[in-house]
Parts: C-alpha cells; structure tokens; sequence
C-alpha cells in the first residue's frame, strides 16, 4: 500500500539559493502561453547545501498569464513526508523523485533503464495505486533531468521541475576542479503535462545558481 502526499490549492516552486548565485529568467519560449490557463502560481525554492548554518536568501519566481516573474508569494511551501512503495523494477528503475496525488489514486516517480549507471532519471512514469497498473510514460529529452514532482490539486496535471548542471570555468572554479571537487552550475525550469503524459508547456530556464538544489510543490 502506497501513503499519499496531501494535494494544495496552489500551484508553488520555491528557490532559495547560494549568496553567491545570481538567478535569471530566460526569455519566454512558445510552449509558455499555453500554461497561462493553469491555476495557481508556481513558487521555486532552492537551496544551497554548504550554507545550513545561516539562512541563505530565498528567490521567489511566480507563473502569471504563463510568464515565469520574480516575486508574487511569501508563504512557505508544504512537502509530504510520504515514502510511498515504488513500483518493483524490471525494463525500467524507478526511484526518487515521485508525488501521490491528492485522490491517493495515481502515483508519478521518475524511470530510467533499468542498465544504466546514471544516479538521474530523465523520464517519468504514471501509475494507478495500489494496483500499481501502468498509465502513462512521458519520455523526456536527455538534456535536463527530473529534480522534482508535483500534481495539481485537481489531479489533471503534472508538474516537473527539471535541471540543467554544468560545471563551473572561472579559474577558482577550474582550481577547485582540478582538486576534485568541481563546482555545479544549475539551471531550472518547470514542465507541465497532463496526466496521459501530454506536453502543456514548458516555463524558460532560470540561470545562474550555483551548487545548488531545489524543490517544487503545487498548492
């Protein structure tokens, strides 16, 4: 038995990211006009892992008439605890990230082939639960992988934030590198499909974060 997320009322992607990181959002690409009929807004939280012990600044983008804006909302987003049972691994592996919708009757979590060496997933699958009976599986590009997974409260759609990584090239950065310990560049954007795994549209990147990592919430 799978132990669901609780569904929200708003659509939110929070980012809190390094002092260091200066956030920029890309032009808006066709694909953004046909979020503009979404419900809600779109928080991004992101945060940077070697600053714990102070609180690091918090960038807040929102999705308004489908163009992704700095600002629009301060409250904090809620994330499940839940660890629902994945499906058991065959062509496919699934693993982390994954949501439950609010209905506790579908189930997202990212694939990849069950081969390969890869420590992300590009792709995600869509599963009925607790029956575990396949439903859609939305094949995605290899150039940005899935970071996080969110539903919308009315469950027909689905929400992916996906990242772009690099590695840093300024001359502190190759130092660190030759050191073993390169320094990741990060770039964010978010994809909405619905839930048989059709393409709604696509948010620009936002740019400029560095070693950073990020969560998503639709409320």
């Amino acid at each position: 038995m799978i132990r669901q997320a609780r569904g929200a009322s708003v659509f939110a992607l929070c980012l809190t990211a390094c002092m260091t990181s200066s956030p920029r959002v890309g032009q808006t690409s066709p694909d953004a006009t046909s979020l503009a009929g979404l419900p809600g807004l779109i928080r991004i939280d992101v945060r940077d892992p070697t600053m714990e012990e102070m609180p690091p600044p918090t960038y807040v983008f929102s999705l308004r008439s489908g163009r992704l804006v700095s600002g629009g909302d301060s409250g904090p987003c809620q994330f499940s605890l839940d660890e629902p049972t994945l499906p058991p691994a065959g062509e496919m592996q699934y693993q982390y990230p994954y949501a439950v919708n609010s209905e506790r009757s579908l189930l997202a979590v990212s694939a990849k082939p069950a081969r390969s060496s890869s420590l992300v997933s590009n792709d995600v699958a869509v599963f009925s639960f607790p029956e575990g009976t396949q439903r859609a599986f939305i094949h995605r590009p290899e150039s940005a992988f899935v970071e996080r997974i969110a539903w919308s409260p009315d469950s027909r759609y689905l929400a992916l934030l996906t990242t772009q990584e690099h590695w840093g090239v300024s001359p502190l950065e190759l130092l660190s590198g030759v050191a073993g310990h390169p320094v990741p560049h990060n770039s964010y954007r978010i994809e909405v499909y619905s839930r048989s795994g059709e393409l709604v549209g696509a948010t620009p990147f936002i740019t400029g974060f560095v070693a950073t990592s990020a969560r998503l919430c639709w409320r």
